[in-house]
């Protein structure tokens, strides 16, 4: 009996358990709604990054699939002028969710 008990009492604490990490993921997903204009801004530069530098080393089978729209050193010259750009974004995504995390964990407190 005491184990039919034991085993009763888990599953009421797993349950709340799991309604606690609902909740809780709940609150982190709405603090994220508010999305900023360097996320998507530095998603798309990463692709184009990306595409970019795989152009310069891989250039015949991207210089294709573009139908010869990026050739080699079209590529490497936007590759190059994407990386200072790229840095500032990457630099300022990475401050600005230690910023939000922190103000998440500050009202996680109050």
């Amino acid at each position: 009996m005491q184990g039919t008990k034991a085993l009763a009492n888990r599953r009421f604490q797993g349950e709340l358990d799991q309604e606690t990490s609902v909740s809780r993921c709940e609150e982190l997903h709405a603090c994220c709604d508010r999305t900023c204009a360097v996320c998507p801004t530095f998603f798309g530069l990463t692709v184009v990054y990306l595409l970019t530098g795989l152009c310069i080393t891989q250039f015949r089978i991207i210089e294709a699939l573009t139908l010869g729209l990026l050739s080699k050193n079209l590529s490497f010259r936007i590759h190059d002028d994407l990386l200072l750009p790229f840095l500032i974004l990457l630099i300022s995504h990475v401050l600005l969710a230690m910023i939000r995390s922190a103000t998440h964990a500050d009202k996680q407190r109050s």
